[in-house]
């Protein structure tokens, strides 16, 4: 459907920059997936001093939801 070319990394914002490529509607989440890329590490990999409370946990649901709608009514 499109040729688009993904790296393997864990980066959502490299990710995104891709998509835009194909929908520049996702650009508009550049500054959420910069907040989501700051949780993935310490919460695949536990470390003394990641502090993710309910209140970012939340954040993070909020965040993945805004971005999971764009793309089903994509």
């Amino acid at each position: 459907m499109h040729d688009l070319q993904f790296e393997k990394k864990h980066n959502l914002e490299t990710l995104l920059k891709v998509c835009s490529k194909f929908n520049d509607g996702f650009e508009k989440f550049l500054d959420s997936v910069r907040i989501l890329d700051n949780y993935y590490l310490p919460t695949r990999y536990p470390m003394p001093w990641a502090d993710i409370d309910k209140k970012l946990a939340q954040e993070s649901i909020k965040i993945t939801e805004e971005i999971i709608n764009f793309i089903k009514n994509l």
